[in-house]
């Protein structure tokens, strides 16, 4: 799904990424495989999942590549409710309760441009989105000058928020990259992939 598409060839340069929504790791250590890689930003909200996540790094010895946060990504900074699906661990989300539950648990929240300060990053070649109807907040709240920094984006698009604001759906994502200089090369199912037609690393 996460796979570069036909005729780019980014993958050799030593490469920036990351993966929010990172779940337990395959991304990320699909990407150790695949490519040459400076370092990846792995972010995962879900205590036990963070966990799995950290686990899988160490066996696989990556810790000089793999750098984990265990924080929600979203449109600000600070204390945000993390509910977790109890049927997969895929669907939990800051973004939705679960048989009208409430007991989520409290979780760091950070944006794309803190993500950015944090970590000193200049630029980054590819950034894996799938944190569960985040992506929409996350997006439309990142400054231009951040958007500029993203050389490659992969968006999983989920469903069932347009209840919370009708912009929350892929169509507005579509729109919104394009409108910043991004140009889709995939748009299938839920998945949008997109490069900057203005990144200049």
């Amino acid at each position: 799904m996460y796979a570069l598409p036909v005729g780019e060839n980014i993958a050799a340069n030593e490469l920036v990424i990351l993966d929010l929504g990172a779940n337990v790791g395959a991304y990320s250590l699909y990407c150790c495989v695949n490519y040459r890689i400076a370092k990846i930003l792995a972010y995962e909200p879900d205590p036990d999942t963070f966990n799995k996540l950290n686990n899988n790094v160490r066996r696989n010895g990556l810790n000089d590549k793999i750098l984990t946060f265990q924080k929600a990504v979203c449109a600000e900074d600070g204390p945000i409710p993390f509910n977790a699906d109890p049927e997969s661990s895929r669907g939990s989300s800051v973004m939705r309760t679960f048989n009208d539950r409430k007991d989520g648990v409290m979780v760091s929240s950070t944006s794309l441009t803190s993500i950015f300060k944090e970590n000193g990053l200049d630029y980054c070649d590819i950034a894996k989105i799938d944190i569960e109807g985040s992506e929409y907040e996350a997006l439309f709240h990142c400054p231009k000058e951040i958007l500029a920094k993203l050389r490659m984006v992969f968006v999983e698009c989920h469903d069932g928020f347009t209840s919370l604001n009708e912009a929350y759906a892929k169509k507005s994502v579509r729109t919104f990259l394009e409108e910043n200089g991004f140009v889709v090369l995939r748009d299938e199912d839920s998945m949008l992939v997109a490069k900057n037609s203005l990144f200049n690393k």
